[in-house]
């Protein structure tokens, strides 16, 4: 089996065994609330079994990785399906229409695809529009677009087991951009196709939170988007 298929057969054995697990969790608490004449010496012996189970799960599915993400996982599980989408680079790298200069949409089909460019230049290309760091001060002198992905609060929740991590996406366009074909909305519509319509990280889907425009640099405007996801405590 080749290394992709590979990677994403366990991505589903994952998900798969993190839904079974995440029910084990949820029958325990239910067990421990509704039952409150369970004794606390069984309590201890309900959550220690489910320790147990934990670990095995785990050596069973990944050879000894934890089967739900961390932050740096769900980071990086948002950063490869952004990274190799075409609509979402396309809009990230290509100008927008302007027919008194016959340069066509970021979409047409007469532009070069992103991903058939010579490999330098797509990396070049994702390198330059996706950053993960929440700051960049190499746009003052550059007319890009460009988003900055970085994780944002991190709440813990009634399971012992896991937490709420907010993922932060920033969108920064250029006014030209902006005024041309009001790029950051459409790059903001294709992110909500790709993150919150796909299970691509943690337990369950990625919710949307909120978005707020925020200050940007000179010549840019900026809006920031907020997801959440729920993930295995480290």
């Amino acid at each position: 089996m080749a290394s992709g298929n590979s990677d994403t057969l366990y991505t589903r054995l994952n998900s798969l065994f993190s839904q079974i697990l995440l029910f084990i969790i949820d029958s325990f608490v239910k067990l421990n609330v509704l039952h409150s004449d369970v004794s606390k010496k069984k309590r201890y012996l309900l959550f220690f079994l489910l320790k147990k189970l934990v670990k095995k799960l785990n050596k069973y599915i990944n050879k000894g990785k934890v089967i739900n993400m961390g932050m740096h996982d769900n980071l990086f599980e948002v950063f490869n399906v952004l990274k190799n989408d075409e609509k979402l680079l396309r809009l990230l790298y290509y100008p927008p229409q302007d027919l008194a200069k016959n340069i066509p949409d970021p979409l047409d089909e007469r532009l070069k695809n992103i991903g058939e460019m010579e490999s330098e230049k797509q990396a070049l290309i994702r390198g330059e529009h996706i950053y993960f760091s929440p700051q960049a001060d190499d746009l003052e002198t550059k007319k890009i677009c460009r988003l900055y992905l970085y994780a944002g609060k991190r709440r813990p929740t009634s399971n012992y087991l896991m937490a709420d991590q907010e993922i932060v996406i920033d969108i920064l366009c250029p006014f030209e951009y902006e005024n041309g074909d009001m790029r950051s909305m459409k790059i903001a519509d294709r992110i909500n196709e790709l993150v919150c319509l796909n299970r691509i990280t943690g337990i369950g889907k990625v919710d949307y939170v909120y978005g707020n425009q925020v200050n940007a640099l000179k010549d840019y405007v900026a809006y920031q988007h907020i997801f959440k996801v729920c993930s295995m405590k480290k």
